[in-house]
C-alpha cells in the first residue's frame, strides 16, 4: 500500500468534488431544451494568473488589488474554483464563482 500525503488526498478530493459539481450543473441548467451554461473549472495556475491580473489593476482599483492578494493567499491552501456562466444573449454573460 502506498503512503499518500494528507494534502494530496485533500486536493484530489476537491478536484473530484469540482468534477461532480460541473456534471450536476451541466445537467440541471436547461432552458428551451438547450443548455445555455458555460462551465469552467480552474486550477491553481489559472487562479494565480487571475490573482496577478487583479493585483496589476491596483492603480485603478484598490479593491482589485485586495482581491488579487486574496487569490494569491487562497492558492497556498488546497482549493478549487468553478465558474458558471449563463449566456443570456449574444453580448453578455452572467458569471458565478464557487470556491471550495
Amino acid at each position: 500500500m502506498a503512503i499518500r500525503d494528507m494534502n494530496d488526498l485533500v486536493q484530489s478530493g476537491l478536484d473530484r468534488a469540482i468534477e461532480l459539481m460541473t456534471v450536476a450543473a451541466h445537467n440541471s441548467f436547461r432552458f428551451n431544451n438547450r443548455n445555455t451554461v458555460k462551465i469552467v473549472s480552474l486550477g491553481k495556475e489559472e487562479m494565480a494568473a487571475i490573482g496577478e491580473f487583479s493585483y496589476s489593476l491596483a492603480d485603478m482599483s484598490p479593491l482589485a488589488a485586495r482581491d488579487g492578494r486574496f487569490v494569491m493567499e487562497l492558492i497556498k491552501e488546497p482549493c478549487g474554483l468553478l465558474l458558471l456562466g449563463i449566456k443570456e444573449n449574444l453580448t453578455s454573460t452572467t458569471t458565478v464563482a464557487l470556491r471550495l
